[in-house]
């Protein structure tokens, strides 16, 4: 019986790896706050963090590298760093000190670009597995010739190589019980897995919804609509440079082959569980593929600053895309659409637009707990950890890998109704 049940294991084991998606990365972010907070009581370690010589910007949430050779070294994550990626900014436009990225070693491998204005937050990505590097972690360090440029940082990601657990499914459903199997990628040495029940939302809410009905390019020129942005769609509405796309009907145009192009909403009194979904893609694929949800805050005497909601990669053909909008923690905040710092080429067509409050299920946690776990298969059972299900009811189960450092993955997501046919609804995240 044993040596059956062992061989029915390798069949599923071998199963669950052909099938294995490609290798999808786990980000990072790391906790900004918590290292200005080591700073300011004087701390040189924090959540693995090895801090010299810092500063920080209190108001601005920002990290400060005051002068050369003062550094920032992560903790090992256990596995390889695909990319960092960070919003940067630097008291002068040319300056002889950079801060750089070094490997393991303490060797130099990149740096951040000088930015195009001072004292202004950039978005800037730098990608390692592009340099043939395998490191687990780096140190930002700031050198240089001469004392010309502070750097600080206000956000930082890190990108890595290693996945979350894949193939997630419901082996079986024992009416109030249940078992889990899934696939475990590379560096994975741990799972953790919570059980949550759930009660599901009432839908969505549309606060705003537009196909751009109306807008017409004509047969080969743009049509100028910038001065009826607010009759043509609200009038919460302005923009910058808003067109009918040249030979489409319905389509929005933002920009021009030399100038940038904004579309500029009031916004709305909650940001909170609230999307802006569009339907968008690039003008050409010689005009760049990118655009920047942003939205502004009062800066005091400075007047308005505009802070990134996300930047996102547009295709060559429409496709859609959803912006948690969340992030945006100012009541009232002014929403920027086709936003980018740098002047450059970057025409933007959209086929429709919607703002929407989600009422997201309320989730309860049940129970959460550590298992050891190796590369390949793996399952799980909820009656042999004691976890007590209710019939008739309906759970989320996420699944994390861990690696031996201190990197979690994404989770991935499945649920079940307990004594429900097969055809449960499936949640990969």
């Amino acid at each position: 019986m044993k040596t059956r049940r062992m061989a029915k294991l390798a069949v599923m084991a071998a199963a669950l790896l052909a099938s294995l998606p490609a290798r999808a990365a786990t980000t990072n972010e790391v906790d900004i706050a918590a290292l200005i907070a080591a700073v300011e009581a004087g701390q040189s370690e924090t959540n693995g963090w090895t801090l010299s010589g810092l500063d920080f910007v209190s108001d601005d949430g920002i990290l400060k590298f005051p002068k050369k050779d003062t550094s920032a070294e992560s903790p090992d994550f256990g596995a390889s760093i695909l990319r960092i990626e960070a919003l940067v900014r630097c008291s002068s436009v040319e300056p002889t000190r950079l801060l750089y990225v070094t490997d393991e070693a303490g060797e130099i491998i990149t740096n951040f670009a000088k930015c195009a204005e001072a004292n202004t937050l950039e978005h800037q990505a730098l990608d390692i597995g592009s340099l043939g590097m395998r490191m687990s972690r780096f140190k930002l360090l700031m050198t240089g010739s001469n004392n010309t440029g502070v750097w600080g940082l206000k956000k930082l990601k890190v990108v890595f190589d290693f996945d979350a657990p894949t193939c997630l499914e419901v082996s079986r459903n024992g009416g109030d019980w249940c078992g889990l199997s899934w696939a475990n990628g590379e560096y994975t040495v741990s799972n953790r897995v919570e059980t949550f029940s759930i009660e599901r939302g009432e839908g969505d809410e549309v606060i705003f919804r537009t196909d751009f009905t109306g807008f017409d390019g004509g047969t080969s020129t743009t049509s100028n609509y910038t001065d009826k942005v607010s009759e043509m769609l609200t009038n919460a509405f302005s923009g910058v440079r808003v067109y009918g796309a040249a030979g489409m009907s319905g389509v929005c145009q933002l920009g021009t082959g030399k100038e940038l192009g904004i579309l500029r909403y009031d916004g709305i009194d909650d940001y909170s569980n609230v999307v802006l979904k569009l339907r968008a893609r690039q003008y050409s694929n010689s005009e760049g593929d990118e655009t920047t949800i942003a939205w502004e805050s009062e800066d005091g005497a400075e007047g308005t600053m505009t802070n990134d909601v996300k930047t996102i990669k547009l295709a060559g053909d429409f496709a859609d895309y959803e912006i948690d909008l969340s992030c945006i923690t100012n009541a009232g905040a002014a929403l920027l659409l086709g936003y980018y710092k740098t002047k450059t080429t970057r025409r933007v067509l959209i086929d429709s637009m919607s703002i929407v409050r989600t009422h997201p299920d309320t989730l309860t946690p049940i129970d959460c707990r550590w298992i050891p776990a190796t590369q390949g298969a793996a399952s799980f059972s909820t009656r042999d950890y004691g976890i007590e299900l209710l019939p008739k009811s309906e759970y989320r189960f996420e699944v994390r890998a861990k690696t031996a450092g201190v990197l979690v993955s994404d989770p991935s997501a499945v649920d079940v109704v307990l004594d429900s046919l097969p055809g449960f609804r499936f949640i990969l995240r």
